[in-house]
């Protein structure tokens, strides 16, 4: 614990730009773009053309829970929106959602405590002329807030992890890992800022968090998410075709997630017999 006081006092007052070291890109040359893109932000630092209210973190937010305010607030969102749930578990199907935040850039909101009988037609009724953006929404998100009454139509969604994923799957695609790459955010991780400041990636987990943390926590998310989502449509430009197929299969595997898998009984009888007589003339041989 000395040693990390002493660090940190070595660093007060000084930026600090993480990147990934030199020797490991020589071996792995794919690395290369990202740290050009360091190398480049330090540059616009020192020169100063970058400075921390540019920073695309930067965004003020509204903590709401009354019907008549969810209602009021959604209203004035763009058409293009971030969501982003923080829940007390990991299973879709099975965890409980504590908060929502949503963005579109300019206004976002965090709607929280979240409480389904409240909130979900207000939200339904937002989604319904938007395009919602998310990450891992597919496979988590949006089968939650489904299950809590939210209607969300199949192609009114976008996903940056699936985007992100057909522009560079070699890459990590956490959503830490993105934004630093597509945008100037924070000076420190966000995720690290309302958790343990481990090394753990996500930190203290939302339903440990004070409401307040997680409502700030879950802001950063959105407000982050948009801004990437715009950030990542030259390169997506060049994959749109892959980009929409791989929305397809998530779609098929968010069904398989909450209805289970269709099994083809009569034909799986079929095939059991057919192998079981097979089984027995190789055993005969």
């Amino acid at each position: 614990r000395a040693r990390t006081l002493e660090g940190r006092a070595l660093l007060a007052d000084r930026v600090v730009l993480p990147t990934v070291h030199p020797a490991f890109v020589m071996r792995a040359d794919t690395w290369k773009p990202i740290i050009e893109v360091d190398i480049k932000r330090f540059g616009r630092i020192v020169r100063g053309e970058l400075v921390e209210s540019q920073l695309a973190n930067h965004g003020k937010f509204s903590r709401i829970h009354t019907p008549a305010k969810v209602e009021k607030h959604l209203a004035l969102l763009g058409k293009t929106i971030a969501c982003d749930i923080e829940t007390d578990g990991i299973h879709p199907v099975l965890l409980r959602i504590l908060c929502i935040g949503i963005s579109d850039g300019k206004k976002t909101i965090v709607i929280s405590p979240w409480d389904a009988k409240l909130h979900a037609k207000f939200l339904t009724a937002a989604l319904a002329t938007r395009t919602s953006v998310w990450h891992n929404g597919i496979n988590f998100d949006l089968g939650a807030l489904r299950r809590d009454g939210v209607e969300i139509r199949d192609d009114g969604w976008e996903d940056t992890i699936l985007a992100h994923h057909v522009i560079g799957s070699h890459f990590p695609q956490r959503l830490d890992h993105c934004v630093s790459v597509y945008l100037d955010a924070g000076l420190g991780n966000w995720k690290m800022k309302f958790g343990r400041k481990g090394a753990e990636e996500k930190g203290l987990l939302p339903v440990h968090m004070e409401p307040a943390v997680r409502a700030a926590y879950c802001a950063q998310d959105v407000i982050l998410d948009i801004k990437l989502w715009w950030a990542l449509q030259t390169d997506l430009e060049k994959h749109r075709d892959i980009y929409e197929h791989d929305k397809a299969l998530a779609r098929i595997a968010m069904r398989m997630q909450s209805d289970g898998i269709g099994v083809d009984v009569e034909r799986r009888d079929f095939l059991r017999k057919r192998m079981k007589k097979r089984q027995d003339a190789l055993k005969g041989m």
